[in-house]
């Protein structure tokens, strides 16, 4: 079980992870994009389930705002799809519930085929206040990581203080 340094969220990985931090420039100003990665290899299938996570401005996503949430979703989703010349598979909003105290958040999933890599991934993605984050599982498209994701993202909680 990987426990965030800042103690607000744990998650089940297969090995051990690494952790970067990336600032960048925005028109909202500069942003700290954390990524946490764990890769698991079993003979040529190489899978990697990563975390990443940005904290935006204080307000910016109003609960109230659902369609400023969904635009914002929409776009990362395209950026991701175009980030690897990929085709969308499918791209569905859900309802989040699996925090300690409770508590319903923003949440997106969607798959993604990368048309020029043998590669498929999935994200699912979540608001918490001003907090982004988003999961994902990246696999060769050849190989079904299906019940090794699905206990990935499942097993993603925020410890709300």
């Amino acid at each position: 079980m990987f426990v965030d340094p800042s103690g607000q969220f744990e998650v089940s990985v297969p090995d051990s992870v690494t952790l970067t931090t990336t600032t960048v420039n925005t028109a909202l100003g500069d942003l700290d994009y954390v990524v946490v990665t764990s890769k698991q290899i079993s003979g040529d299938t190489v899978v990697l389930y990563t975390v990443s996570y940005c904290d935006y401005p204080e307000g910016i996503f109003n609960r109230d705002s659902t369609e400023l949430i969904e635009l914002f979703f929409d776009e990362t989703v395209a950026q991701a799809v175009e980030s690897v010349d990929g085709s969308l598979l499918y791209n569905e909003n859900l309802a989040y519930s699996q925090f300690y105290g409770g508590g319903h958040y923003p949440t997106r999933i969607w798959k993604i085929v990368s048309n020029k890599q043998d590669i498929h991934i999935k994200s699912k993605a979540m608001l918490v206040g001003d907090r982004y984050y988003c999961l994902q599982v990246t696999s060769t498209a050849s190989k079904s990581v299906h019940n090794s994701g699905k206990k990935f993202f499942d097993s993603f909680k925020v410890i709300e203080k």
